[in-house]
């Protein structure tokens, strides 16, 4: 891996994700960073309510570009889909909201973008609806966060900037393996407290899908966002 660096096989910038999601061996080969998330990043989503530790990770790693967002939305879906597969009535807009994901991977482009906005209105159609029963909840957030997944790969590329709904449907695809716990929160209390298991299991996901993918070199990242001007200039006079 560090030969892979310097002889430019490898980016920096996808060493600095592998490293930020755990990977150990890019953690000893990169710098420590800070990964800047701007203000309001994690204020309340519209879905979820108050924001959790996902939505910390989903701020984090849209700021490494829209394909790093789509990716790691993709993979959580499609990891609890997979372990918690809804009825075949249900599980419709949630296997077309991931083959369209896919589609824009496979070519992320206008055309693979312009077919995936042309789907949302027939997915959100065919989205399961909230019900007082877990198990039918569960449906409800896996497919909310199906649809942010999409949503993620509607956005220009000349528009793309981070949006929360990274976030969003970490801690959607979160709530599809346990429901209860939402359920037992109402909207305007505090942060909401996800099983470790469920947290586990989107943050294994996120890793799944994107480590292998950065560091394979072809990875297409954004560059690193420039720290607001009074970090900087706080950093030029401490010397941190």
């Amino acid at each position: 891996m560090a030969e892979r660096l310097r002889r430019g096989g490898l980016s920096p910038r996808a060493l600095e994700l592998a490293a930020h999601l755990g990977h150990e061996a890019a953690g000893r080969l990169s710098p420590a960073s800070e990964v800047v998330v701007q203000a309001g990043q994690l204020a309340y989503g519209k879905l979820l309510g108050p924001p959790t530790e996902l939505h910390q990770l989903g701020a984090e790693v849209e700021t490494f570009g829209q394909e790093a967002a789509v990716r790691g939305a993709t993979g959580a879906v499609r990891v609890v889909f997979e372990a918690r597969t809804p009825s075949p009535d249900r599980a419709a807009c949630i296997s077309a909201a991931l083959e369209r994901c896919e589609a824009w991977l496979a070519s992320p482009g206008e055309p693979a973008r312009r077919r995936a906005e042309e789907a949302l209105p027939e997915l959100a159609e065919l989205a399961p609806r909230p019900s007082p029963e877990p198990a039918e909840m569960g449906a409800y957030f896996l497919g909310s966060a199906a649809l942010l997944a999409v949503q993620l790969a509607t956005i220009p590329a000349p528009a793309w900037g981070p949006s929360r709904r990274l976030g969003e449907a970490l801690t959607g695809a979160a709530l599809a393996l346990a429901p209860e716990a939402r359920l037992l929160l109402p909207l305007p209390l505090g942060n909401l407290e996800l099983p470790q298991g469920a947290l586990d299991t989107v943050r294994a996901a996120v890793y799944d899908a994107l480590v292998p993918w950065a560091l394979s070199g072809r990875a297409r990242l954004a560059p690193a966002p420039t720290p607001p001007i009074w970090r900087r200039l706080w950093r030029r006079l401490t010397g941190g």
